[in-house]
């Protein structure tokens, strides 16, 4: 599956990345997937293939989310819950990107960048098909991911 300008691997075949910068991860960074998500077996009702393949592609810029006890998800990097006051927007971020939709922050702690808004459509030329909107669902960038941005700019 390519995400960016890589190829993710499959779930089994997948390392985790632990070093982000030079700097040691707190929890171990694998590619989210469609199977991720809460509340649990929410991607089973997916009807597609197609449809799971579309999500996996958007999902895969991104760190497997991991729970705290309050069912918030942790900072990849530092742990902290991310959750309100954890997070750090961006100004642009106050007004939603209108084309994408999203939010961009970081967590308040470390600055890891993090996406709290997701609108995952198809790929073109469906994009206007809209197969999964999560409104406040923090997630960290995957490191290849927050790489390939920057390799582009």
């Amino acid at each position: 599956m390519i995400v960016g300008a890589g190829i993710i691997p499959t779930k089994e075949q997948e390392k985790a990345v632990t070093v982000f910068h030079g700097v040691q991860l707190m929890s171990p960074a694998y590619h989210a997937r469609h199977d991720d998500l809460w509340p649990p077996r929410a991607g089973e009702a997916l009807p597609k293939e197609e449809w799971r393949r579309a999500i996996d592609l958007y999902l895969g810029n991104f760190c497997r989310p991991e729970k705290t006890i309050a069912n918030h998800v942790k900072c990849v990097a530092c742990d902290l819950e991310l959750s309100g006051s954890q997070l750090t927007y961006r100004k642009s971020a106050l007004k939603l990107n209108t084309e994408t939709e999203s939010a961009e922050a970081s967590c308040s702690r470390c600055g890891y960048p993090v996406r709290c808004k997701h609108k995952i459509t198809m790929p073109a030329p469906n994009e206007h098909v809209i197969l999964v909107v999560l409104d406040f669902f923090p997630m960290c960038y995957h490191p290849t991911a927050t790489e390939n941005r920057k390799a582009k700019n």
